[in-house]
Order: structure tokens, then C-alpha cells, then sequence
């Protein structure tokens, strides 16, 4: 009997679904359908347009969404690689909560967490595990389970990018391999070497952003844009064409693509720095954009590396880079261990066995109501022995009572105290501490680059909510590690550079970040 998966990706301006039986060991495309939606829509809205997207596809393409697996991404999606010391795996739980929740920009009851070892490794000496740990807010988890149950989908999990771009491109190969998804709104860039991943980055830079330029420069609709986007793609030299809107195109195109380039190179350079890898042998691109004209040699140009665009499904090769993450997603039904963000208690097969389990306490408790009657009898003549006990001692408190009285004075001094302290606490604990943040700050420094200035902004309640920091650095890519290091703390979000100024010996630069207010330390 085929086992069949569907994967389901819901993008930020199209729904792909890929369904693929395996038998034998041989894994075939049963069917994938692709249906965009509306750009600019939020909230209800676009869940309704999402929704009919999906239905759309189902009905057409006659797909039964039985064994789905669909992706959760965006801003409310965090993955991080711990290394953590090798302990038993019923322990292991409990150690990637306590570490995980100091990465989460989000507090940690509103977190809903899974993880997946990587790698043992030998550090110093001793073993330990690299785990891949991946957080989301349970409010967007819950809103993703309810739009998915509404069309029909009877989830088995629900995954992440990265691991679906895996399964879906990289196979046995070997090597520090750079996948790069550009979709309409989020770009994700995941580096791996030797199929384990080594590092993830979400950029909110995509192909709406290209084809917006387009319609602001050409004073064309976003439809119009699109086509033309699509149309023409990017223009190397003059000489490639004679078509006047061609050279139009790609004169507004390159500017953005180059500002996507510089978030890809920043990233690159960052892991290449923490990681002493020599280089990153290959890039692989994916997403509605890889199928923009030339694009992959632009990023061969522009970065000095091999590069290529993906296609997953020879059968589908016109819509292959699309697919990539549907066609992961739908892979990943196939693996035992996999990064599931879907709660224990809607996983089919658990289900199953957490009804079981409650069978079984029934008939337990069957047992011992049967127990509870037979000793009942027994209980009753030892309840008299019991009340005279009870008795007596009733006695020796009533001599006592003086002594009681006062007790009661103490502890209720004692409750005006620890009022008064906890008070105190919160008052001091309202203060913001800057002596762990600069520390932290300071512990991210790369060798060859210093800092000048600490300009805090806006402040709410005494705490800033924007940091600016100034100084300089021998070169472009000691800047572009420390402001992904500075991302990396616990402490900020939404790092960018303002200003940069080339001096002789040095190159200025000032870097903005916010602040994440409920991760900043308290007084101690």
C-alpha cells in the first residue's frame, strides 16, 4: 500500500500543495497545484482568501488533504542552534526550554517549542548535543491549526522552512551548501554543511518588493509590474537587447535585487566568521523569484560563487523553484525525527495512544473502587479510635490558646512585611539595568572593530526602545558580523545600518536596533 503526504505552504502572495505517494522505496508526484492570492491583505480577509485559495486547488486538482504536513514562517517563527551537554533524552526537554527562552522574543508562556538533534560533537573534552530548536507564538500556531481544520486538513505536523528546503534539494550532497528562498514577502537563507544546519536567517526583503519598485519607477499597476517582472528579468549589458521596456526593467530591478545581495553576503560573511569555514561551496535558489530571468547569474556574479536554481520535481520542472518548500514539506511525511510544532494532542498516531492510556486508567480505576468498598469496613471501626485522638488533642490546643493569639499577631506582621518587600521588588525590578546588556554588547566585539557611541532614543517608562551605536572597523564584513551578532542577543531585533563613511584607515559606521523590552535584565 502507497504511503501518500501533502505538503501544504501558504506563502505571503501564492498557496502551493505537492502530494506524493512512495512505494517500493520510489517516491512519485501525484499531483501540486499553485493558486495566488490578493496582496494587501490582513487579518480575516486574507484567512478567507487563503482558504479559498486551498479549496481552489483541492477541487481542481482532486487532492484529499488525508496525511498533510504544512510550515509555520515569519516573525513569530524562531530558530536557534544550541550546543547543549549530552544528557538522557527524557531529559533533554527540559534543558532546551530553559536555554530556548532566552533567545525567544516572545515571553515564554506564549511559546510553543520543538527541537531536533543535529550532531554530537566532542568539546573540550566532553560530548555534546547540537539541537536545532524552533519557537513560535502559540496564538499564530492556533490561528494556523484553525485555518487548516476549516479547509479540511487533517494535519500529521507542521514544519519549518529550512528542513523542508532540505529534504526537497539537497539529498546526499555534500559540503557548506547555501539555500536561499525568495518568496513574495520573506526571503530565508539556510547554510548547511553536510546536510546539517549550521545557520538560518529570515530577511523581510522578497519579490513584492521588486515588483513594487517596478510600478512606483514605471507608473504601472502591480499586476502590470508583475508581468513585466516576469517578462523581462534582469539585463547584464546593453547589448543583450534592443527592447526599450527590457533595459527599464533591469535598470529598476538591479538596485533592489543588490539590496537583497548585501543581506545575503552579510550572512555568508557572519557564518563563514563564526563558523572558520574557508568558504560556502555552492548556492541554491527556491522561491517565486528564482524563476525571475538570469537571476542566478546575477547572484554567480555578484557573490563569486556557484549558483543555481532548484528544481524538485522533474515532472513540474516549469514551476519547480516554487514548489520546493511544498514538495519538502510533503518529504518530511517520510521522516522518523522531524522539527512537529503541531501539539502532541492533535497528532494523529498520538491521539491514538493517549486514548489507550485513559482506557487503561478506567479500568484501573474500576479496580480500585472495588478496593475502596472492600476496606470500607475496616475503615469504619478504626474511625472511632481516630475521633478520640482528635479529641484529646483538641484539649492540649485549648491550653495553648494565648500562645496562638500571639502567633496569629506575628504572622500577620510578618504579612505586612513581605508586602512591603515585594512592593520593593517590583520597584527595583522596574529600573533597567544597562551593566548586562553592555556586557553582552561587548562580548560580540570582532577583532578589528570598535565602538564609539551609545545613543539612546525614544524612551517609554524610562526604558529606550531604540539603541544607535556608532564606531568603526577595518572592513565591510567585520560591520555586517557584528550587527548579526547583535541580533543574536536576546536583547534586540530589527538590526540595521543607517550610515557608513570610508575614512583612510577605517570605515564609520552607525547601527540601529530596538530594543526587546521584555527580555532586558532586571536589577538584581
Amino acid at each position: 500500500m502507497p504511503k501518500i503526504y501533502t505538503g501544504l505552504d501558504i506563502g505571503t502572495s501564492s498557496v502551493k500543495i505537492v502530494q506524493l505517494k512512495r512505494e517500493a522505496g520510489d517516491v512519485e508526484l501525484v499531483s501540486q497545484g499553485i493558486e495566488e492570492i490578493p496582496r494587501g491583505k490582513e487579518g480575516v480577509e486574507r484567512r478567507i482568501l487563503v482558504a479559498q485559495a486551498i479549496n481552489k486547488i483541492v477541487s481542481e486538482k482532486k487532492i484529499k488533504l488525508q496525511k498533510t504536513i504544512s510550515s509555520i514562517s515569519g516573525r513569530s517563527v524562531v530558530i536557534r542552534n544550541l550546543q547543549l551537554p549530552a544528557v538522557p533524552e527524557e531529559e533533554l526537554g527540559d534543558s532546551v526550554r530553559y536555554e530556548a527562552e532566552q533567545y525567544m522574543p516572545f515571553p515564554a508562556q506564549e511559546a510553543v517549542l520543538d527541537f531536533l538533534v543535529l550532531d554530537r560533537v566532542t568539546d573540550r573534552g566532553s560530548e555534546k548535543l547540537e539541537v536545532a530548536v524552533v519557537g513560535v507564538q502559540k496564538g499564530v500556531l492556533e490561528e494556523h491549526i484553525s485555518l487548516t481544520k476549516e479547509v479540511g486538513c487533517k494535519l500529521e505536523a507542521i514544519g519549518v522552512v529550512p528542513f523542508a528546503l532540505r529534504n526537497a534539494l539537497l539529498g546526499e550532497e555534500k559540503g557548506v551548501i547555501a539555500l536561499v528562498d525568495i518568496g513574495g514577502g520573506i526571503s530565508n537563507i539556510s547554510i548547511f554543511k553536510n546536510r546539517v544546519l549550521r545557520f538560518v536567517r529570515d530577511i523581510f526583503i522578497g519579490g513584492d518588493n521588486l515588483t513594487q519598485a517596478l510600478s512606483d519607477s514605471l507608473q504601472i499597476d502591480f499586476k502590470k509590474a508583475e508581468e513585466q517582472k516576469k517578462q523581462y528579468g534582469i539585463i547584464f549589458a546593453e547589448g543583450e537587447t534592443e527592447v526599450p521596456e527590457a533595459l527599464r526593467v533591469s535598470q529598476v530591478l538591479r538596485p533592489e535585487l543588490d539590496q537583497l545581495l548585501i543581506e545575503v553576503r552579510r550572512s555568508f560573511d557572519y557564518y563563514l566568521a563564526q563558523s572558520r569555514e574557508a568558504r560556502i561551496d555552492k548556492v541554491i535558489l527556491s522561491g517565486g523569484t528564482a524563476r525571475l530571468k538570469k537571476i542566478d547569474e546575477f547572484f554567480t556574479e555578484s557573490l563569486g560563487i556557484e549558483t543555481e536554481i532548484s528544481h524538485p520535481l522533474k515532472e513540474a520542472s516549469e514551476f519547480g523553484p516554487l514548489l520546493a518548500v511544498a514538495t519538502g514539506l510533503a518529504l518530511s511525511g517520510y521522516e522518523e525525527r522531524k522539527i512537529n510544532l503541531l501539539p502532541r494532542k492533535l497528532r494523529p498516531r498520538e491521539l491514538r495512544l493517549d486514548l489507550l492510556f485513559k482506557n487503561k486508567l478506567l479500568v484501573a480505576g474500576a479496580a480500585l473502587g472495588i478496593l475502596l468498598l472492600l476496606s470500607f469496613s475496616t475503615l469504619s471501626l478504626r474511625m472511632g479510635n481516630y475521633t478520640r485522638k482528635i479529641n484529646r488533642v483538641r484539649k492540649q490546643i485549648a491550653g495553648h490558646e494565648a500562645a496562638l493569639v500571639q502567633a496569629g499577631k506575628i504572622r500577620r506582621q510578618e504579612k505586612i512585611l513581605r508586602d512591603k518587600n515585594t512592593l520593593l521588588v517590583q520597584l527595583i525590578a522596574g529600573r533597567f539595568l544597562w551593566s548586562e546588556v553592555l556586557r553582552e554588547m561587548g562580548g560580540v566585539i570582532p577583532e578589528g572593530l570598535w565602538l564609539k557611541e551609545l545613543v539612546l532614543g525614544k524612551a517609554e517608562e524610562g526604558i529606550p526602545e531604540e539603541v544607535v551605536v556608532k564606531g568603526a572597523a577595518f572592513s565591510n564584513q567585520l560591520i555586517a558580523q557584528y550587527m548579526i551578532a547583535l541580533e543574536n542577543l536576546p536583547y534586540f531585533e530589527n538590526v540595521d545600518l543607517i550610515f557608513t563613511n570610508k575614512g583612510e584607515s577605517a570605515i564609520d559606521f552607525e547601527i540601529k536596533g530596538n530594543l526587546q523590552q521584555q527580555k532586558l535584565p532586571p536589577s538584581e
